[in-house]
This record gives structure tokens, sequence and C-alpha cells, in this order.
């Protein structure tokens, strides 16, 4: 089953490209508890169904694991490092 471009679920678009047509990648938004403002995120795919269960797996996810996959993708290589020469030792 195709959905057209013009008609997304709800959470779901399309983000316009510097010459107003639309992205092939589908983007999501999902509010975050103590958040004023939704949280933008790609996807990563073109497939509708996809991107649907992409944007249910965000809002199904725990608090707290949010914040480790936060804090992991914020963390530098130095960082990492450092840690792990700390944990070798």
């Amino acid at each position: 089953m195709k959905k057209s471009k013009s008609k997304l679920p709800s959470g779901l678009f399309y983000r316009k490209r510097r010459d107003g047509t639309p992205s092939a990648v589908v983007w999501c938004w999902y509010y975050v508890k103590g958040s004023n403002q939704p949280t933008k995120e790609s996807t990563g795919t073109s497939d509708l169904e996809e991107a649907e269960r992409f944007l249910f797996a965000r809002k199904a996810e725990h608090p707290t694991a949010r914040a480790q996959r936060i804090a992991f993708d914020t963390v530098s290589v130095n960082d990492a490092l450092t840690l792990l020469v700390a944990d070798r030792k």
C-alpha cells in the first residue's frame, strides 16, 4: 500500500530543499517531555512504513534511554578514548 507524498501521517513530513522541491527522505517530529519545541529528526529512509516504525520507536522510547542515546551521540572521540584508557587500567 503506497501513500502519496501529499497525505502523510501525523508526525511525518518531507523537508524542502533550497530549490523548493521536497527531499526523498522522510523526516519526523515528536515532542520530548519538558521541551516546548518538537524534536525534528531524519528517519533515514524514503519508505513511509519504515519511517512510521522509526517515529513510533522514538515516541515509545523511555526518557532514560533517550538521554543515554543523546549522550552517546555527543561524546567526543577524545573523551571516549580517555574513558577507555581509564577502564583498561
